[in-house]
């Protein structure tokens, strides 16, 4: 039986975590089975109830949960809590075979693992195209060092990621390869999923006429929000009947609050915060954007998609590798709230291109099944064992 050991940030999937966290924790229920013995760790714990509802389904799943610390919003110091907090863990006998990690100091956590023992190789998975852009030079120092050599493996989880891996000196050097492995979702419930718009609207307070034009995502830098912001208010000089709204949480989201009442946006946009029905949210959805300035590859876009959502989405990293311009939907440069109001009023505008848009996208989002990138996970891990219990012998 394979030992794995899976990091993560924390389980507050609906905020202010998301994509990286949800797709581990998808990845670790389908992967249980006599072959694995699987446990999966959050670092922190922010002391939300719906950190327990998918510690929860693991544990139904046969899955082993652990967090090490409650989350206090000083990096450092959790960080440095986490570590010893692993470090009394595994002392004694425990061990495992692989760690797997999906997120920065998630990254940190494994490789200490890998330092004093506990954990035979260390795998990292890659999510985003820049991680630590608050501390550069702790990012040079981590991504273009130590981490070509310290890490067994790295994945990426689109094409874009994987070859900035690759092209890191050191790596070239080494000759070390990462390998793709895309996000994924689960295609088949989303497409089914059937909800009363009606009675949706109206308990979030939507009016019934007007079209609703939304965002997933942590109020970060990365996300954007500001661009759409502006965005809605060009809309609303084109159709004041528009609706916006934005679900999720995050450091950034006072910062947009107020810069929402700047703009005079109070009536039509809602702040929806942390919910746990983001599926059924993005059925209500006429149009999905997403004003992302960096990505890695954003499953939010594929849930839209297979949602039967009209996608605009900004020409960045992972975003492009999604949306097929004009055909899987429209992206648009990054940073440029005009453009992003243009596309989406041509999507408004057209309903031809926007059911052009939905068909292609849901085929489309087929591709990227979770059950594809379980078996690609699979197959990784077992090669791994093999290769490790044979240098044993």
């Amino acid at each position: 039986m394979i030992r794995l050991f899976f990091i993560i940030s924390s389980f507050a999937v609906e905020g202010p975590q998301g994509g990286a966290e949800l797709f581990c924790i998808e990845l670790a229920k389908r992967l249980g089975s006599a072959r694995f013995a699987i446990t999966v760790c959050g670092l922190w714990r922010h002391g939300f109830d719906y950190e327990d509802k998918w510690m929860d389904e693991l544990r139904r799943h046969g899955i082993q949960v652990l967090t090490t610390s409650p989350w206090t919003g000083s990096r450092r110091r959790d960080a440095y809590t986490s570590l010893r907090f692993l470090h009394r863990y595994f002392q004694g006998s425990r061990r495992v075979d692989i760690v797997n990690s999906h997120s920065a100091f998630a990254d940190i956590a494994a490789l200490w693992l890998r330092v004093i023992g506990a954990a035979r190789v260390a795998v990292r998975t890659l999510h985003s195209e820049r991680e630590w852009y608050r501390h550069p030079v702790q990012g040079v120092l981590l991504n273009h060092i130590i981490f070509p050599t310290a890490f067994d493996v790295e994945t990426g989880v689109s094409k874009r990621v994987v070859a900035n891996l690759d092209r890191r000196p050191l790596a070239r050097l080494l000759r070390r390869q990462a390998q793709v492995i895309y996000n994924a979702i689960d295609h088949e419930r989303l497409a089914g999923m059937q909800i009363d718009i009606v009675a949706k609207k109206k308990g979030l307070g939507l009016a019934l006429e007007g079209p609703v034009i939304g965002n997933v995502g942590r109020f970060t830098k990365q996300k954007g929000h500001i661009y759409f912001l502006e965005m809605a208010r060009l809309l609303l000089k084109r159709d004041p009947r528009c609706q916006f709204i934005l679900i999720g949480t995050g450091e950034l989201l006072p910062e947009m609050k107020a810069r929402a009442h700047d703009l005079g946006l109070e009536d039509r946009l809602h702040f929806l915060g942390p919910r746990s029905d983001v599926e059924e949210l993005l059925k209500i959805m006429d149009v999905f954007v997403s004003s992302s300035l960096w990505e890695g590859l954003p499953t939010v876009l594929l849930e839209a998609m297979a949602a039967g959502v009209p996608v605009v989405a900004t020409d960045v990293s992972g975003s492009e590798e999604l949306v097929k311009d004009g055909h899987t939907g429209l992206l648009v440069p990054s940073a440029d709230a005009s453009s992003l109001s243009d596309a989406v009023w041509r999507v408004l505008c057209d309903p031809e291109l926007a059911r052009r848009l939905v068909v292609a996208g849901r085929q489309w989002s087929r591709q990227f099944s979770i059950d594809n990138s379980v078996e690609q996970y699979q197959v990784l891990f077992e090669s791994i064992y093999r290769r490790e219990t044979q240098v044993c012998l």
